[in-house]
């Protein structure tokens, strides 16, 4: 008669990831039972056989094409011209991030209030060597508004929903594609509109168009930014005082 009774009620698991993986091992680890797995793709894309992404209607995809050492010049510039307000900036480290936010910090202080073209950038570094209440305390004035840029490494890249992120940027190229998708997938969210701004470097230009054209995600989707060269060259004056100040803390 046991063997009529009804079977226990088992646990239904419902797993949504942009980046699931299809490695049997990690799967196997989940512990499902006859398991469904669905696949969201756009309908133009017909090779199956390539790893692809789907991204929402409202991201619009940027990246610009400068050399290595100008980045934070670049990030300058788009913090200026696009008036970047609610926005996360990756890095590959935390050295990186920590110098970076520095020197952002240090530009955005030397400008006058009546310079900018909009509300003054306050820059925050975001990461996992600040205390827990710290972290709780950034995001806090993030959310508010009181700071427009955190600067972190992929820390908050997976898992963290924050309404207020209007725009990403990859200063440092991702390494992979389900990277690059994690980091812009932090706008555009629910309906919402938001921007993803990559900076290439000169020497990254062909890592970053072949893992893009790889994923079917560079005809149409990524637009190249053709900055103004008067502007640019009015924020290089303000950026090399900027690292000058940088240099004399350090020495």
């Amino acid at each position: 008669l046991d063997l009529l009774a009804c079977p226990p009620p088992r646990i239904q698991k419902l797993l949504f990831s942009a980046t699931l993986t299809q490695d049997p091992a990690k799967i196997a680890r989940l512990k499902l039972v006859r398991p469904l797995y669905i696949s969201i793709a756009d309908e133009g894309k017909k090779d199956q056989g390539a790893a692809t992404y789907t991204f929402p209607s409202t991201l619009t995809e940027y990246y610009a094409s400068c050399p290595v050492d100008e980045k934070p010049l670049w990030l300058i510039y788009l913090l200026w011209e696009q008036n970047i307000s609610g926005g996360v900036c990756f890095t590959k480290s935390l050295e990186t991030a920590h110098r970076l936010a520095q020197v952002i910090q240090t530009w955005a202080t030397s400008v006058p209030d009546d310079a900018w073209p909009g509300a003054k950038i306050v820059v925050a570094e975001y990461s996992s060597d600040l205390p827990a209440a710290e972290r709780a305390r950034i995001m806090r004035l993030f959310k508010q508004g009181a700071i427009n840029l955190l600067i972190c490494s992929d820390l908050i890249a997976r898992g963290m929903d924050v309404d207020q992120i209007a725009a990403v940027i990859n200063y440092d190229v991702p390494t992979h594609m389900s990277q690059y998708t994690h980091r812009v997938g932090r706008t555009a969210r629910a309906g919402r509109s938001g921007s993803a701004y990559t900076l290439v470097g000169s020497t990254q230009m062909f890592h970053f168009k072949k893992m893009m054209t790889e994923s079917q995600h560079w005809d149409g989707c990524v637009d190249l930014i053709k900055p103004r060269k008067d502007l640019l060259e009015t924020l290089r004056t303000q950026y090399k005082a900027a690292l000058q100040v940088i240099e004399e803390i350090y020495n």
